[in-house]
């Protein structure tokens, strides 16, 4: 199990053409952007029934890219303008082994959240699928960070939702 911080900024946008924008800005910033990653991600919110997680102060997502999942749980957001810190641990694990709705996976995230009273059982909140290209970036001054842009869309619904974001994150 990962324990980090998190530092990012999001910002939801009209449309793909504004996304593509995204990286021309922020080289016009002066920061250095490197060649893209593209895939494909599913994440899913989960919580107990009774929402012992989201009472407690803890989102809980699993993320699946290919054959990998990230369980990731994360404290709720403390803003500070645009810019967005929490702490957050992530596990990683094998994509067959969850199952939505169904018990935590084995490992530590899973044990520590069972040791505080935590979910044994977790239901869906909500679906979102990204078509996300990844830019590592170079800040003046040293900093690293990643540029995302997300093409997301909300499945199973008669109308699904679409957004775009663009989220620069911290490393």
């Amino acid at each position: 199990m990962k324990k980090a911080e998190e530092y990012e900024a999001k910002f939801l946008v009209p449309d793909a053409t504004a996304l593509d924008r995204a990286v021309e800005h922020v080289r016009s910033c002066g920061a250095r952007v490197g060649r893209s990653r593209h895939f494909l991600m599913r994440d899913i919110y989960v919580d107990t029934a009774d929402r012992w997680l989201l009472r407690a102060g803890i989102g809980l997502r699993v993320r699946w890219i290919g054959r990998r999942a990230v369980l990731t749980a994360k404290t709720r957001r403390m803003a500070s303008g645009r810019l967005v810190h929490r702490i957050e641990w992530e596990e990683k694990h094998d994509a067959a082994r969850i199952r939505l709705p169904g018990p935590l996976p084995r490992g530590r995230l899973a044990a520590w959240l069972k040791r505080s009273r935590g979910p044994t059982t977790l239901t869906t909140l909500i679906e979102l699928d990204h078509d996300r290209r990844e830019y590592p970036v170079w800040i003046p001054g040293g900093a690293r960070a990643k540029l995302c842009l997300d093409r997301v869309r909300v499945p199973h619904r008669t109308t699904p939702a679409e957004m775009n974001e663009v989220e620069i994150e911290l490393i």
